[in-house]
């Protein structure tokens, strides 16, 4: 019975090997294979789909980052003593108010400023009287000495009148010292009563104005007022190459869902007082549209494209094929058993399509193509 038993299971593993020789054999797997885990179809058709690393011309885009500016914008503000808090008397315009040049926007209450104003310019104007009132009294002084001195001889008669005139000057030149002293007494305390007066610098619109809660105070520094001139606008952004912008050539801005072309007016270099070494130098560049009617928001970020590179018959890849981690970019090639091998590369242009490589790849060169 035992021995039955025992010659039913050699029968059994011998057709359990059988068929796992025949599976094998079906397979045609090789060791390697099966060591490296990577199946070669019987086509020899590649695991991935592939491109190689070839030559072609290659057209960069980029783009910066501008906002809009008025063609005139000013933050305006009172220019009172330093350290001292000032009462309001009232702002008097609102976001959005058209204003004319020297429109009074808003004021300080300026104490007893405008009482002494007063009181000086009555002082001058008496004293302007008191000259013209001289002056016609001179008039008819001289009519009368030269009735009386019609009997005299023409010296004592020139010496009489000599007299009256040299009178007459030393009165006029006190009167006219008191007048030169008042006019710049009132002089500068029109330009302290001014520190308490915000006007507008030209005409414009109110971009903002801030409303003071009540009771508030105004200290010296604090801007409460922004007016523009609207009537065209223009675009700052900031690069660290302006050589990529040329003032012959037309961009692309894109305004909210509308798109029109804008040109270089200019770039300059934007100070920077801590800057070092290293840090690169930066410049602001502006640009005007072309022919646009629309409006535009002040406080929104737009977006200018530029062509920012132009290559010729350059190696290159499709830029789908290019990852980027660590601040490093790399491919994926084939080895000769189908495996991907990560490839390290350094690329120069690319746009949508294609990507330059500088090193890390050779023409020809296989590469995972996604």
């Amino acid at each position: 019975m035992a021995n039955h038993k025992g010659q039913q299971n050699s029968f059994i593993c011998l057709l359990t090997a059988l068929l796992l020789a025949a599976l094998l054999s079906a397979c045609s797997l090789p060791v390697e294979e099966l060591h490296t885990g990577v199946i070669v179809r019987p086509d020899d058709s590649p695991q991935y789909p592939t491109d190689v690393c070839s030559r072609s011309d290659i057209v960069s885009m980029d783009a910066i980052t501008v906002h809009a500016l008025p063609s005139q914008d000013a933050l305006l503000g009172f220019s009172v003593s330093t350290g001292e808090e000032h009462e309001y008397r009232g702002v008097y315009v609102s976001t959005g108010e058209k204003v004319t040049e020297g429109q009074v926007l808003a004021e300080l209450d300026s104490g007893d400023l405008p009482q002494e104003l007063r009181e000086l310019e009555d002082d001058l104007e008496g004293l302007q009287q008191k000259l013209q009132q001289l002056d016609a009294r001179y008039e008819i002084a001289k009519q009368r000495t030269d009735i009386q001195s019609s009997g005299m001889n023409w010296a004592d008669r020139q010496a009489m009148r000599e007299q009256a005139e040299e009178k007459h000057e030393a009165e006029r030149a006190l009167i006219l010292d008191d007048i030169e002293f008042t006019e710049m007494r009132l002089q500068r305390l029109t330009e302290t009563q001014e520190a308490y007066v915000i006007r507008a610098p030209f005409d414009g619109t109110v971009l903002s104005a801030a409303s003071p809660l009540q009771g508030e105070t105004y200290t010296e520094g604090r801007n409460i007022i922004r007016v523009a001139e609207l009537s065209q606008t223009i675009f700052q952004g900031e690069t660290t190459r302006p050589e990529s912008f040329r003032k012959d050539f037309i961009y692309t801005i894109r305004l909210d869902k509308e798109e029109t072309n804008v040109r270089l007016v200019s770039a300059s270099e934007i100070s920077q007082p801590e800057k070092t070494e290293e840090s690169p130098t930066k410049y602001y560049v502006y640009f005007l549209p072309e022919g646009y009617s629309g409006t535009v928001s002040y406080s929104k970020n737009y977006s200018v494209s530029f062509e920012s590179a132009n290559r010729e018959s350059v190696l290159s890849v499709p830029t789908s094929a290019v990852y980027h981690a660590n601040d490093q970019y790399y491919v994926y090639t084939l080895n000769e058993n189908g495996s991907r091998i990560l490839r390290f590369v350094e690329i120069g242009a690319r746009n949508e399509y294609r990507t330059e490589i500088l090193s890390g790849l050779e023409e020809g060169e296989v590469i995972i193509s996604e």
